[in-house]
């Protein structure tokens, strides 16, 4: 399953990078994330709680950037594991960042991600709603906390 967001944030090119690489302030902006233990320079592990209308699930993963070309490009591989099922995932993210005028960059997402088990069972309609409306949420609080403004 594939899920591209792309959206605009105000601020330097310089620092919106470093809140990319920072895993604490982007884990303040996945929906649901409880928890994220610095693992390395480069990694790092995250626990994510989801809360959906017929059903929850947490899940815990480990993260690690493979590739950057500052301030423009980052790739991060991400494995991990859910409780609904026993399932499995894996999801390659590459995120890249163009001024396109000053004092405002364009953030470009895309998130390639492979289920195993449990949630591989539901409709793929389904999951890609979920998916999408998770990117969404995520772009909007990347946003608001670069921006200075509160969000969900």
């Amino acid at each position: 399953m594939l899920v591209k967001e792309k959206f605009r944030v105000k601020g330097s090119m310089e620092d919106v990078w470093q809140f990319m690489l920072d895993p604490e302030k982007i884990g303040s902006c996945i929906p649901g994330c409880e928890k994220i233990e610095l693992l390395g320079e480069d990694s790092y592990r995250s626990t994510i709680r989801i809360k959906l209308p017929i059903f929850s699930m947490t899940a815990t993963s480990t993260t690690t950037i493979t590739e950057t070309d500052p301030p423009h490009h980052l790739k991060s591989i991400t494995d991990g594991k859910y409780d609904l099922g026993g399932g499995t995932f894996h999801q390659e993210t590459v995120l890249d960042m163009e001024e396109v005028e000053t004092g405002e960059v364009e953030v470009s997402y895309s998130a390639e991600t492979t289920l195993e088990g449990g949630l591989s069972g539901f409709s793929d309609d389904l999951i890609s709603k979920m998916a999408h409306g998770v990117a969404e949420q995520f772009a909007k609080n990347i946003q608001a906390k670069l921006e200075g403004r509160k969000e969900g």
